[in-house]
């Protein structure tokens, strides 16, 4: 059976009084700092949220408390020039790159090089095993005498 239609409205209204508007008003302040607060203590909670926030304080207090005391700009040139000399080839970079002869460190493509370089060559791998190998028993291949 259809539910007839309204034949007249009524209206209920609610008033407050001040003071009731004031208790009102300082529970919803209360809720919005409830909530706030809650986020903050979930945020430090969280090990990777207060590793990141410890970072960034201390890198923005370094840079504004400490800069004045230490050369910054002094600093910086000194880890470009890091960075440059890390890139220069050589052992780091031969293991960054896997070109075998940087890593093993030859000195010229047909000198002898060093011991790790004779090891590869011979098809050992420069290992601390094989290092202990060579100086006990001696590895087919190596020649006698070389130094680390």
């Amino acid at each position: 059976m259809p539910k007839p239609k309204p034949t007249e409205i009524i209206r209920h209204e609610i008033v407050l009084g001040r003071s009731e508007r004031d208790l009102l008003e300082g529970y919803l302040y209360g809720s919005e700092i409830n909530k706030a607060l809650g986020t903050v203590v979930g945020g430090l909670s969280n090990t990777t949220f207060v590793a990141v926030l410890g970072t960034l304080l201390g890198g923005w207090l370094g840079y504004n408390f400490l800069a004045d005391e230490y050369d910054l700009p002094g600093m910086l040139n000194q880890i470009k020039d890091m960075v440059e000399l890390a890139a220069q080839p050589g052992p780091i970079t031969g293991a960054i790159t896997g070109n075998v002869l940087d890593v093993a460190g030859l000195e010229t493509p047909s000198g002898t090089g060093s011991l790790a370089a004779q090891m590869v060559l011979a098809g050992y791998a420069p290992t601390t095993v094989n290092f202990i190998r060579y100086f006990l028993f001696g590895l087919p291949g190596v020649e006698e005498g070389l130094t680390v």
